[in-house]
């Protein structure tokens, strides 16, 4: 099945199966201009045209915008976001409803900016941990971080050495049943 298909959207002929205000057009339906209209009747007819100009012109706007930035193009936006890490996947996908707003490529480095600005905070924050211990140097961090690497390696030898202990330790459940008999 083709992706196009899926979506809708037919290309030779450029639309979409279902149109974003597919119902605008109910409201011309039977609207006819007769010779025997009054002037008021004429200006409201000629609203009802102007109103749904307007709704044409946002249903084309749509269109282009869902054409020109390859959404349609399933595999390449899956490829994309196979490509992104978790939390820039989460930015891009919260302000993916600004994207209309700008060009794809500010839209991209707004994106990556704000991914950005969310890594520097999360080093800053690490960063005052690390005065808030005491720290004041990166040779002081680098020695804690490993003298805190071998503390945790040394509890998780342990701690595997005492799951160990105490599964072999452990009585047999079907001496337990004997024993009670």
């Amino acid at each position: 099945m083709n992706i196009s298909e899926i979506v809708g959207f037919m290309p030779k002929r450029g639309d979409f199966d279902y149109e974003y205000d597919n119902e605008a057009e109910l409201f011309l339906a039977e609207m006819e201009f007769n010779d025997d209209d009054k002037p008021e009747e004429v200006d409201i007819k000629n609203k009802i045209l102007e109103i749904y100009n307007v709704r044409l012109d946002e249903r084309i706007k749509r269109k282009n915008f869902v054409i020109e930035r390859d959404m349609l193009d399933l595999k390449k936006q899956n490829t994309l976001d196979r490509i992104r890490s978790k939390e820039e996947r989460e930015i891009h996908n919260l302000l993916k409803i600004f994207s209309r707003f700008n060009t794809p490529d500010d839209h991209d480095k707004l994106v990556q900016g704000i991914y950005r600005e969310k890594v520097l905070r999360q080093k800053i924050e690490e960063l005052r941990h690390y005065k808030k211990i005491g720290l004041k140097t990166f040779e002081e961090v680098e020695h804690y971080l490993q003298e805190k690497k071998k503390k945790d390696d040394a509890f998780q030898k342990n701690r595997n050495k005492t799951n160990n202990l105490s599964t072999r330790n452990r009585p047999n459940k079907e001496l337990l049943e004997e024993e009670q008999d």
